[in-house]
């Protein structure tokens, strides 16, 4: 499970997902965590779009974590270079 997923699992309805409604008083909730200034027109932007989008990214983590799927890598392969330990 994502960690969102897992962040929200037993609030809104009981699938663990929240309810449409709470996704609203995310945003908020967050730039007040990462202490952003935050109005609430850009809020209420944002929490469409958290409504809109944790769903489908909620089910995508649900079916990428299922057992069929755990040998998938992803196509993209970040590397960093190794640090510069003398330096």
């Amino acid at each position: 499970m994502s960690a969102a997923g897992s962040a929200n699992a037993g609030s809104g309805s009981g699938s663990g997902s929240p309810s449409v409604h709470s996704h609203g008083a995310l945003a908020p909730t967050l730039a007040a965590t990462a202490e952003l200034p935050l109005s609430a027109e850009r809020a209420a932007i944002s929490g469409a779009l958290l409504a809109a989008w944790l769903p489908a990214a909620n089910e995508l983590s649900r079916k990428m974590s299922a057992v069929e799927h755990t040998a998938l890598l992803p196509v993209t392969v970040f590397t960093h270079p190794a640090p510069d330990i003398e330096g």
